[in-house]
């Protein structure tokens, strides 16, 4: 369509890595801001108790945030927000950290039970942090590292408000008596979506 069309010409792509432009950037931004380059470098591979593994998630992601920087300075971004806690916010993190301007992050399940690479890092790190609900929160802030990083953890509830719609027409003609309810769920269809429990929710509602 002629949106999506508009809307591939501005998006950046991070991959496939053009590596030409990716070796000298890596040079350009440690050439501009040495100390602060090796900083956020450091700060990444030394956070106590991580695992290797997530210490080597710091140091890869670490280049593929400084590919971002030049894009991020060219499009005016003053606030970097990242989807996922995992490698996405790892890079928002690194660029943002360069630039200094803030960064945020929305953590989703994965993020607290899959992979937790630098979460308390970055928890101490966002200006701040969304999650979908307040068992996912309370978790967050047994991860963080101070009393300041727990507060700035908000929850955003998944839906939408159903009054920013208007009813179809045909539908308020209906008689409520007749009209079957409807249930619409966005997702993949696996177990861990929890569809089970919408259809045995329609089964309560129906018996009742």
């Amino acid at each position: 369509s002629d949106q999506a069309a508009k809307l591939a010409s501005r998006t950046f792509y991070l991959i496939p890595i053009l590596w030409m432009n990716f070796l000298w950037w890596q040079v350009a931004l440690f050439l501009e801001h040495p100390v602060r380059y090796l900083k956020i470098f450091s700060y990444l591979i030394t956070r106590p108790g991580e695992s290797l593994r997530s210490r080597l998630h710091g140091l890869t992601h670490f280049f593929g945030g400084m590919y971002l920087v030049p894009e991020l300075r060219r499009a005016g971004v003053k606030h970097f927000h990242a989807h996922f806690g995992q490698n996405p916010t790892t890079l928002a993190m690194t660029a943002a950290e360069y630039l200094g301007i803030p960064f945020s992050m929305t953590i989703h399940a994965r993020d607290l039970f899959v992979d937790t690479a630098l979460l308390p890092a970055k928890l101490e790190r966002a200006k701040f942090v969304v999650t979908i609900s307040e068992y996912n929160r309370r978790l967050l802030r047994e991860l963080a590292y101070s009393t300041a990083a727990a507060e700035k953890i908000r929850v955003l509830h998944c839906g939408i408000d159903i009054h920013a719609f208007e009813e179809r027409q045909h539908a308020k003609e209906e008689a409520p008596s007749t009209r079957a309810p409807v249930f619409f769920a966005v997702g993949r269809l696996v177990e861990k979506k929890g569809y089970v429990y919408l259809v045995e929710a329609a089964k309560i509602l129906k018996e009742r």
